[in-house]
């Protein structure tokens, strides 16, 4: 999964009916678009498609899926980066400001790890519990319940 694939997941599970117009593809860095490199943010260098045009069926649980396989394989990259936090905040060479901004930096990695790690253990659960429904059992029989 890379980038543009979790832009598209995200961008199929939207379903509002307030729409814009024009879109950068790029971010906006050192007051430019790197997509296109428009100084005003507000004015999209790409047309976005009408709903109309493309009315597709959206399998909300698999790009849940598609979605999910992204975060958790960022996980030991967030591991990584707070390894290294945690040894900026235990460097004595570094400045107060630089091991205070550590600090703050460690503590929304943790967070964020912390999130990661209920969501892995959820969906382990979740992904157990799929697998005990059988069919044809009383919770997935294959008739007419009654």
């Amino acid at each position: 999964m890379d980038y543009h694939d979790w832009l598209g997941g995200i961008s199929k599970l939207k379903n509002g009916t307030q729409r814009i117009e024009r879109y950068h593809t790029g971010v906006y860095l050192h007051t430019k678009w790197t997509c296109c490199t428009e100084k005003h943010p507000e004015n999209g260098c790409q047309t976005t498609t009408v709903r109309s045009e493309h009315d597709l069926y959206i399998d909300v649980y698999r790009e849940l899926e598609r979605v999910y396989q992204i975060v958790v394989h960022g996980l030991e990259k967030l591991k990584k980066l707070k390894e290294d936090f945690e040894s900026q905040c235990a460097n004595n060479s570094t400045t107060d400001r630089d091991r205070k901004q550590s600090k703050n930096s460690l503590k929304s990695v943790n967070d964020v790890i912390t999130v990661i790690e209920e969501l892995q253990r959820t969906h382990k659960q979740y992904k157990e519990e799929e697998l005990d429904i059988s069919p044809g059992s009383r919770a997935l029989p294959l008739g007419p319940s009654g």
